[in-house]
């Protein structure tokens, strides 16, 4: 036994400094993926592309002030990141032929995941909000009017789990807008 010892501490002496610069390795490798990890785990930057289809009645959907560009029914809102509020404007034209007072509905709200399934639509999602500018207002036949919606994905602890969990890829959504008269 003492004859192992005896060359085990002529190894160590020998490659101190080969065994010195292994062991900073592995700490330093250590302690690098471990801050990584810990910084993965709490990586909140996710993102959704999404997709809104416009549904209107008595109004026509517009992109540009001239009233040429038809929205041809979709808003693409992009890449939505929880915790932001995405704009998107749009020129609507009455087609009514008497006043009217606007009302916006969302409808639908649908998760597609990453197994490519998707969830079934809802008119009602907590994460998930969108607004707009026109509600109430009116409109006159033959008349315009600039709306402005308001997509927010929000950034609660329930969302974030929710996008992890299941895999939620994009979403898409029905923005009905139609006289209130129609809604009530």
């Amino acid at each position: 036994m003492s004859r192992f010892l005896l060359s085990l501490k002529s190894f160590l002496l020998r490659s101190k400094k080969s065994i010195l610069l292994i062991v900073a390795v592995v700490g330093l490798t250590l302690i690098l993926s471990s801050a990584i990890s810990i910084w993965l785990a709490t990586y909140d930057n996710l993102n959704m592309p999404s997709l809104g289809r416009i549904k209107a009645i008595g109004v026509e959907a517009y992109w540009d002030i001239d009233l040429k560009n038809k929205t041809d029914d979709h808003i693409n809102w992009g890449t939505v990141y929880p915790g932001s509020k995405v704009n998107k404007t749009v020129y609507l034209l009455s087609i009514s032929n008497e006043d009217i007072n606007l009302t916006m509905k969302k409808e639908n709200w649908s998760f597609t995941y990453a197994n490519g399934s998707s969830s079934n639509p809802t008119n009602d999602t907590q994460h998930l909000d969108l607004n707009w500018n026109c509600e109430g207002k009116e409109l006159k036949p033959g008349r315009n009017i600039t709306a402005t919606f308001t997509l927010c994905l929000s950034a609660s602890r329930e969302t974030l789990e929710f996008i992890v969990q299941n895999e939620a890829k994009s979403f898409s959504f029905d923005i009905r807008i139609q006289p209130r008269e129609l809604s009530e």
